[in-house]
C-alpha cells in the first residue's frame, strides 16, 4: 500500500504538498506551529527533502531567530514582522485544547480570544471591546457598566454583580479540570483525595500536565501520553500511547471501567495523538483521525466509517463524512448511516451544510478536464438529489467556499480563484429561500480583493487600495467593506486599514480581527517623527458607528 503523505495546510487554505506550493503559500506562523508540534519534520522526511529536514532537526524551539532560519531554510524572504513568540502560539493551543474539553461549540472554539478564564482576562475584554464574552470556570466580578454587553457561562464560573447571562448548557457535566507545569506539583496533585488522572502535553522547555479529578477508581498507568479529546455525560474519551501504539480510551464517568482501541495514525504523539473528538452520544462516539472511527460503547466495537476522509461536519446528533465520490450521514443516536449519497467526480469537494431537513454540499469546478462548479441539495424524507445550481468553468477555477444558515434561508458563496495569486479574484453571493429559490443579492468582481469573512447575517472583505512607506518598507493599505444578507447593503467599514497589520490583544497579538460585532485593525498615523501603527476598532452591525481608537 502507498504511503499516505499529508500536506500541510497554510493559513490561507491551500494544502502544501510539495516543496514548490509550501514556498508559494508560505506563511511562518503556521510553518512555526507545524515545527512544534512535529508535523513539519515529518512532512520533510516523507517528501525526501533530507537537506531541509535535517536542518530543521538542529533547531530549537527557544531560538530567539527560530523564525528567520526557517525562512532562511525555505528559502523565503524574511520579513522584520516575521518574528513570531512560540510561547504565545503553544498558550493559544493550550486555551483552545482547554476549552475543547469544555464544550464542542464550533461558535465558541472559533471565538476562543473572547474567552475569559480569569478575571485579569475579562478585563483586558473590556479594554478590546468585546461585546460578546464567554466566561469559563473561574471567579468573576461583572463591572456596572458593562451589565449590557452579552455573557455566556461555560463550565461552573462564580460570577458576582451579573443581572442576565445564557449558559452553554455543558454545565452539569463538565469534568474537573486542574492544570500544572512541574513534576513536583504532579506530586502534589495525587495527593488530592479521590482518583486523579494525570493528562500530559509537549511544551517548548518543559511537559505541561492536567488532571481530571474523578471519584472512581482507574488505572491509566500503562499509558505514557493521554489526552483528554471530549466527554459526554457519561464518558471522557482520551487518546493515549500504549508502546508504540495510539489508542482511543473510553473511560466510564460512573463505574471506572477503560475500554480503548488502536488508531492508525502517522502524526506526532504531541498533538492529540493525531485524533479528535466530532461528537458523540453515550451510545456512539466519532472519533476523526486520519480514519473516521465510530465506536458502539454498548456492544464495546469499533469500525471505521472511511478512510482517509476529506470533510466531516457535524450537527445536532448527525454527522456527514465525504469520502470516494461517497458522502454518508450518521445518526449518532442509533449509530446507523442513515444516508448514502454518491456524487459526481469533481476536481474537489468544497463545503457542506447539515440541516434538519437536508444536506447541502458543494463542488469547485476543475477546467482540465472541464467540470463545472455545482451545488446540491440531498432531502432527507424523499431521498432524492437536485442540482440547485451551476456554473461553467471557464479558463478560471471557481469555488463554493461557503454556505450557511440564518433567518430561516440559506446563502452561499461563488468565489472564482487566480491560478498565479492566493488572493480573491471575484464574489457573488446567493440566497436559497425556503421554498428552494435561488436569488443572487451580491456580486462583486474587483481583482485585488484580499480577504474574505462569513459571519452570518453578514460578509466582511478588505480590497488593496494603495500602499505607504513604512518602517523602511512598503506596506499594502486597504479598504474594508461588509455587506448584509438581510438588507442586501453593502458599506465600507474602513478606508486605509494597515493590511496583515498586527493589533494588540491583551497579551497576545493577532492580524486583523473580526470579533462578534466588532473590526479589530490598525491605521498608520504621524505621531510627529514619522508613521505608527494605531489600534482601532469599529462596529461592525451599527451603520452609524464611526472607528474608535484603542487605548493601550
Amino acid at each position: 500500500m502507498a504511503k499516505v503523505k499529508i500536506p500541510l495546510v497554510m493559513k490561507n487554505g491551500e494544502k502544501a504538498k510539495n516543496m514548490e506550493t509550501l514556498r508559494e503559500n508560505f506563511d511562518i506562523e503556521s510553518i512555526v506551529g507545524y515545527f512544534l508540534d512535529g508535523k513539519l519534520s515529518k512532512w520533510l522526511n516523507d517528501r525526501y527533502y533530507e537537506e531541509e529536514a535535517e536542518a530543521v532537526a538542529q533547531l530549537e524551539a527557544i531560538d530567539p531567530q527560530l523564525t528567520n532560519k526557517l525562512c532562511e531554510i525555505f528559502g523565503v524572504e524574511f520579513k522584520s514582522d516575521s518574528e513570531i513568540d512560540p510561547k504565545e502560539i503553544i498558550k493559544q493551543k493550550e486555551r483552545l485544547a482547554h476549552l475543547k474539553q469544555l464544550t464542542d461549540e464550533k461558535e465558541i472554539l472559533q471565538n476562543v480570544q473572547y474567552v475569559a478564564f480569569n478575571q485579569e482576562e475579562l478585563e483586558e475584554l473590556y479594554d478590546s471591546g468585546a461585546e460578546k464574552i464567554y466566561l469559563c470556570e473561574g471567579n468573576f466580578k461583572i463591572s456596572k457598566s458593562k451589565q449590557e454587553l452579552e455573557y455566556i457561562l461555560i463550565g461552573e464560573p462564580i460570577v458576582e454583580g451579573l443581572e442576565e447571562a445564557s449558559y452553554e448548557n455543558i454545565d452539569d457535566i463538565a469534568p474537573q479540570i486542574i492544570e500544572f507545569k512541574s513534576l513536583q506539583e504532579k506530586k502534589t496533585i495525587e495527593n488530592i483525595e479521590g482518583n486523579v488522572i494525570i493528562f500530559d502535553s509537549y511544551n517548548i522547555s518543559f511537559w505541561c500536565y492536567y488532571a481530571v479529578i474523578t471519584n472512581i477508581p482507574m488505572d491509566l498507568s500503562a499509558y505514557k501520553r493521554k489526552w483528554l479529546l471530549g466527554y459526554t455525560a457519561r464518558y471522557l474519551v482520551c487518546s493515549a500511547v500504549y508502546y508504540f501504539n495510539k489508542e482511543i480510551l473510553i473511560v466510564d464517568r460512573n463505574n471506572g471501567i477503560v475500554r480503548s482501541f488502536r488508531i492508525e495514525e502517522d502524526y506526532c504523539v504531541y498533538d492529540s495523538s493525531g485524533a479528535d473528538f466530532v461528537n458523540g452520544t453515550d451510545k456512539y462516539i466519532l472519533i476523526r483521525a486520519k480514519n473516521v472511527y465510530l465506536y458502539d460503547i454498548e456492544n464495546d466495537n469499533v469500525k471505521v466509517v472511511e478512510y482517509d476522509f476529506s470533510k466531516c461536519v457535524s450537527w445536532k446528533e448527525k454527522s456527514a463524512i465525504y469520502c470516494n465520490e461517497k458522502i454518508k450521514v450518521i445518526n449518532l443516536e442509533t449509530g446507523e448511516i442513515e444516508h448514502t449519497i454518491s456524487s459526481p467526480i469533481m476536481y474537489r469537494q468544497d463545503t457542506m451544510l447539515l440541516t434538519d431537513t437536508g444536506l447541502y454540499y458543494a463542488f469547485s469546478s476543475d477546467w482540465s478536464p472541464q467540470r463545472n462548479a455545482t451545488l446540491y441539495y440531498y432531502e432527507y424524507s424523499s431521498k432524492s438529489i437536485r442540482l440547485l445550481f451551476e456554473l461553467p468553468a471557464g479558463n478560471k477555477k471557481i469555488s463554493i467556499p461557503f454556505i450557511g444558515s440564518y433567518g430561516g434561508n440559506n446563502y452561499f458563496v461563488i468565489q472564482n480563484e487566480n491560478e498565479i495569486a492566493s488572493y480573491c479574484i471575484d464574489f457573488s453571493v446567493y440566497e436559497i429561500s425556503a421554498s428552494g429559490e435561488i436569488t443572487q443579492i451580491y456580486s462583486e468582481a474587483k481583482i485585488d480583493i484580499d480577504k474574505i469573512d462569513y459571519q452570518l447575517p453578514r460578509i466582511i472583505f478588505s480590497e488593496k487600495s494603495g500602499s505607504i512607506f513604512m518602517d523602511g518598507r512598503h506596506i499594502s493599505t486597504t479598504k474594508i467593506f461588509v455587506f448584509d444578507v438581510l438588507t442586501h447593503k453593502k458599506r465600507l467599514l474602513v478606508d486605509g486599514a494597515l493590511e496583515g497589520s498586527y493589533i494588540k490583544w491583551g497579551k497576545t497579538e493577532f492580524k486583523l480581527a473580526i470579533a462578534n460585532n466588532y473590526l479589530h485593525y490598525k491605521c498608520a498615523e504621524d505621531n510627529g517623527k514619522e508613521l505608527s501603527a494605531i489600534p482601532y476598532h469599529i462596529c461592525i452591525s451599527d451603520p452609524n458607528s464611526t472607528p474608535e481608537r484603542i487605548s493601550g
